[in-house]
């Protein structure tokens, strides 16, 4: 098709003529609705291909938000499995705390019991 536009424009004078011949009209008519449905074509795969790179952006958005997902509930984990073994930690600290504390007054009793 291009080739036959081609060679009607290489053929055709570039000063515009009135054509009395109605094949040469026809020929132009023809000419021009190729014209039109290429370009109708182009812009259909124009549209086409914007609408693909849109949707490439939805799903990489969307991967993007999943992975984002995925490093808050790990960093979530995280923050709990701390929480709960600095919670522990501080249970064990007051056990040892209560400990020592009895071992303290246990020994002043014992002082003062055999100071009797």
């Amino acid at each position: 098709m291009m080739m036959v536009i081609v060679v009607f424009a290489t053929l055709h004078p570039a000063q515009q003529v009135i054509a009395q011949d109605p094949i040469t009209e026809i020929i132009k008519a023809g000419i021009k609705k190729v014209i039109k449905a290429v370009d109708l074509k182009i812009q259909r795969l124009q549209n086409k291909t914007i609408w693909l790179q849109n949707a490439q952006k939805v799903v990489e958005n969307t991967m993007s938000e999943l992975k984002l997902n995925e490093i808050t509930d790990w960093v979530e984990k995280q923050r709990t499995l701390y929480r709960d073994y600095y919670d522990e930690l501080w249970q064990v600290k007051n056990v040892i705390s209560y400990y020592h504390r009895v071992k303290e007054i246990t020994s002043k009793q014992g002082a003062i019991g055999s100071g009797i």
